[in-house]
């Protein structure tokens, strides 16, 4: 969906996979990239009556895979519930086993300090089902107290909160990603913006690096894993990075990487890429699909893209399930088996065919034939038709539904 940015930001939500060429990075597979966990561990603040409280800081319950106290040798599991709970609220209180307390008498006191060590999933990705995201608004509308009433709407906390942020722009992430992560989500910043983007050739010789560090610096700073989608829906011809207005696809690949070069030896690992094309290559021609864009596995983390059913809102449109969107072969969901997949934006009509169905069907073919989608964004905007889940009553109480169902709930 191309959406116009101003100097400002704009928050808003909205085949044969390419031979790797030399200067690619050799990447893990993605058999042991799945296996990677990551430790997390949290000194005790009090101790009292033999109960431990601990203070998470920046813990997506949706990674954690296990969990346990430790005091010196002695070793208590902790329930991926109740630490769950405890990271939504990012407060957790631990009874101690006996053996525990024991240990904590025998100890000297600096040594005796219960610690919390947690396993997490790298990269963001659940262990089972997918995230759902969406937005509620776009450039001034956002705000804690909009977001608190769509969740209520929608029945749930989202797990992923989107942004877009104008090229150029310095003062992100913001206060907007901090409430994200307090609350519980993750942030996705879309970085991009016409006619703020300076076009390939600029990013490509150095102009843009100044910029490009100081994001990086700022996004090591915030610490919270993000998701990273920068110049997206390049195989379209709507934006200024498109390979219709940069001479085709070998310049955008040029440019991803680097970018995501710049953010690596800045130290800013905490960034999830997120490589994200059109659904469908415009103009359909051979020099312009998708896997000519791709930059390599060790450059993309998450592979998404951006698909519509647009009913009949035009001439040329017409009524196209979720599956015939997003699956399907040659698709880009298809083509990327080794990646986790997105759906990065997406939406429905009402004209043309039934949104309630068409989002209980996009439900049931996440669930039963499209294992590899790990998230999925609304987007929640009124633009040229009305892709808001609450369109209609109806379209509201299918996507209640999918966002209460389990699957949805990793």
């Amino acid at each position: 969906m191309l959406v116009g940015l101003a100097g400002t930001a704009l928050v808003v939500l909205a085949g044969a996979q390419s031979s790797p060429t030399p200067e690619m990075r050799s990447s893990p597979s993605p058999a042991a990239d799945a296996a990677k966990e990551k430790l997390k561990t949290y000194r005790a603040a009090t101790v009292r009556g033999g109960v431990a409280r601990f203070k998470l800081r920046v813990l997506n319950d949706f990674t954690i895979r296990r969990g346990a106290v430790r005091v010196g040798d002695a070793r208590q599991r902790v329930s991926v519930a109740a630490l769950r709970s405890g990271a939504r609220c990012h407060r957790l209180a631990v009874p101690l086993s006996r053996r525990l307390r024991e240990a904590r008498r025998k100890l000297a006191s600096g040594s005796a300090v219960p610690v919390l060590a947690i396993r997490t999933t790298g990269r963001l990705i659940p262990a089972r089902g997918a995230l759902l995201g969406a937005v509620h608004g776009s450039g001034g509308d956002w705000s804690p107290e909009a977001m608190l009433r769509f969740e209520t709407a929608i029945g749930r906390r989202l797990d992923i909160d989107h942004h877009y942020h104008a090229w150029g722009s310095d003062y992100w992430p913001s206060r907007t990603e901090g409430d994200d992560v307090a609350k519980g989500r993750v942030p996705m910043l879309s970085l991009g913006g016409a006619p703020e983007f300076p076009g390939l050739d600029a990013v490509i010789s150095g102009s843009q690096d100044r910029f490009l560090r100081g994001a990086a610096r700022r996004v090591k700073r915030f610490g919270s894993q993000l998701f990273l989608r920068p110049l997206w829906e390049m195989n379209g011809d709507w934006s200024p990075w498109d390979g219709t207005h940069n001479d085709g696809p070998g310049n955008y690949v040029a440019a991803w990487r680097r970018m995501h070069d710049i953010f690596v030896r800045a130290g800013a690992t905490n960034a999830v890429w997120v490589w994200s094309p059109n659904c469908s290559d415009n103009p359909d021609v051979s020099w312009n699909h998708w896997t000519h864009y791709y930059p390599g596995d060790a450059y993309v983390d998450w592979v998404a893209c951006d698909g519509y059913n647009r009913g009949a809102l035009n001439h040329w449109s017409q009524w196209e399930s979720f599956e015939s969107i997003f699956g399907g072969s040659p698709s880009v969901y298809a083509d990327y088996p080794n990646k986790p997949f997105m759906v990065a934006e997406t939406g429905s009509c009402e004209l043309g065919g039934s949104k309630a169905r068409w989002i209980r069907d996009a439900a049931m073919a996440i669930e039963s034939r499209l294992p590899r989608v790990k998230a999925v964004v609304w987007f929640n905007i009124e633009k040229d038709c009305d892709w808001r889940v609450n369109s209609s009553r109806s379209s509201l109480a299918a996507f209640r539904s999918l966002a209460t169902d389990p699957h949805f709930n990793p």
